[in-house]
């Protein structure tokens, strides 16, 4: 994220973390010579644009020294604001947390869909056995109820088992930053959005109940005598 928002340039090479620190401890310690980045305050009244242009020309200045007067590279010389840094990184961070929310749609469409196609084979495999029920006298209701409360435990055996793999997920997600190379011993917790769930778990119910509706409704509706007459096997 920091590549993509413009906190640290494009190369070559792998970058696993950013150290802040003070110029002079790094020289003295690390007998450290190149530095990517400064940071600092600015005297006031100094634009960010003025900053950068000033900064470029200091630059190219120090590497015609270095080339005995040549022409040389201009080098890249960025100059970014506190505040500047601080959207372009929200705005990212905005744009990857919105491309991932998409993801949970898509899937709740699948599952729904696949409800359809588990009731829609349930009551085609089982027709003549509600026709039986209808000719002892079990009203149409009954049944289209007897459907709905199926495909609500079917919904229900699927979001507690996508709970039960997401939570697990996560905190394998954790342990394996835990003991990664890149980030260290950083290990956020697991934070559960309880009031999101609830509104995703009421919604897949929802939409589960909408997806059997019309199976349900064409049984309440089907004759007794199309029901029985379909063979078994």
């Amino acid at each position: 994220m920091t590549k993509t928002s413009g906190m640290r340039v494009r190369r070559g090479g792998f970058v696993a973390a950013l150290a802040i620190a003070d110029e002079r401890w790094l020289k003295e310690e690390y007998a450290h010579q190149g530095f990517q980045f400064i940071w600092g305050d600015t005297a006031p009244g100094i634009s960010n644009v003025e900053l950068q242009n000033d900064l470029g020309e200091y630059a190219l200045m120090k590497v015609r020294e270095q080339e005995n007067g040549g022409e040389g590279a201009k080098p890249l010389v960025k100059a970014l604001t506190r505040e500047s840094l601080g959207g372009s990184v929200t705005s990212r961070g905005d744009d990857v947390i919105f491309t991932m929310s998409k993801l949970p749609i898509i899937m709740m469409v699948i599952a729904v869909l696949a409800v359809l196609n588990t009731v829609l084979a349930s009551v085609q495999s089982r027709r003549r056995e509600f026709g039986l029920m209808r000719a002892v006298g079990v009203p149409g209701g009954m049944v289209m109820r007897m459907l709905w409360a199926e495909t609500l435990m079917v919904s229900l055996c699927s979001v507690v088992m996508s709970l039960v793999l997401g939570v697990l997920g996560a905190w394998c997600s954790i342990q394996i930053l835990e003991y990664g190379y890149h980030f260290g011993v950083v290990t956020p917790p697991v934070t559960m959005p309880w009031a999101h769930l609830a509104c995703a778990v009421l919604l897949v119910l929802a939409l589960s109940s909408l997806a059997c509706l019309l199976p349900a409704w064409r049984m309440k509706h089907a004759s007794v005598t199309d029901l029985l007459s379909v063979r078994e096997g």
